[in-house]
């Protein structure tokens, strides 16, 4: 879309640069985390402690019950108008997506 207003080496140079800007604020911010005795010690206590952050897939750890029952009746008017009408398909895949990511007792 941007390459009918844009070159696109135009959009390689900004991307490029903003990769750039970006690696060099990293730099910048572990630069000052080393220098900072304090600030390194209560970081490597953080990234030490046993977080499950490298599972990809928390939702489906937690249980939402209370938006999944503030769902339903919602899914179940959109399924409704859905098979009677054919009307608000989006919007019944979009409840039924959400329900299926809140891991809810309705979805099967």
């Amino acid at each position: 879309m941007f390459s009918k207003y844009i070159s696109k080496s135009k959009i390689h140079s900004i991307v490029q640069q903003h990769q750039m800007s970006s690696f060099n604020v990293q730099q910048e911010i572990s630069a000052i985390i080393e220098k900072d005795a304090v600030l390194n010690e209560e970081i490597t206590q953080l990234s030490n402690y046993d977080c499950d952050c490298e599972n990809k897939n928390v939702t489906r750890l937690w249980h939402f019950p209370v938006l999944c029952l503030l769902l339903f009746p919602i899914y179940v008017t959109f399924f409704g108008l859905y098979i009677r009408y054919g009307m608000f398909e989006y919007l019944f895949l979009s409840i039924m997506f959400i329900g299926l990511l809140l891991d809810c007792f309705w979805i099967i």
